[in-house]
């Protein structure tokens, strides 16, 4: 699990020095902590095309998760403040000495009305189906909401509720991290 962890340590450290990060994410509860580098590689009147990395680490469950996803996201016309998107990503980690090498699809929607005034909503479900998994895992799913409040126009503050589920080979669903977290998400 140690060159696991220095492996997703080397790429999150690599991230920026590829390109300058425009976003940093950092959350955390007693028992799980998470960050996520972010580079948007695209953006104009269509939308966006933002590429991720994310080091994820849960004490009770023993699991240290690294991702690599790109999402495409735009805003939806009659509905100002709303953005939906599409992505992919791609899994690798252990837990509880099983190990997990998944990749698969998800949705994404945002919403900031202007209204309530730095007030925004998040979620996300990414499915990683059986024909894209190896090593221990049979499936994966994760799943993200948050409520957030951007404190200034390139910070914001947000609750979150995450939940990753594993199907490991002959064991079965297992939730390999989920719970609340606070965060802070900066804009570079």
């Amino acid at each position: 699990m140690s060159r696991k962890l220095i492996a997703i340590a080397a790429a999150m450290l690599a991230l920026p020095s590829m390109a300058q990060a425009t976003g940093l994410d950092f959350s955390f509860n007693d028992e799980a902590a998470q960050v996520v580098l972010s580079q948007t590689t695209v953006e104009d009147a269509n939308g966006k095309v933002e590429m991720n990395l994310r080091g994820l680490y849960a004490d009770p469950e023993n699991t240290a998760i690294g991702s690599f996803g790109v999402n495409v996201m735009g805003g939806v016309d009659p509905v100002p403040g709303l953005d939906i998107g599409a992505g992919v990503k791609g899994y690798i980690g252990d837990t509880d000495k099983d190990d997990i090498l998944t990749g698969g699809l998800g949705f994404i929607a945002e919403y900031e009305p202007g209204a309530l005034r730095g007030v925004g909503f998040a979620a996300e479900y990414f499915y990683c189906p059986k024909v894209f998994s190896g090593l221990d895992t049979d499936r994966l799913t994760e799943f993200e909401a948050r409520a957030s409040y951007r404190i200034v126009p390139r910070a914001a503050a947000y609750v979150s509720y995450s939940e990753v589920r594993a199907d490991i080979k002959d064991k079965g669903y297992r939730t390999v991290d989920d719970g609340f977290r606070v965060g802070l998400e900066l804009e570079f």
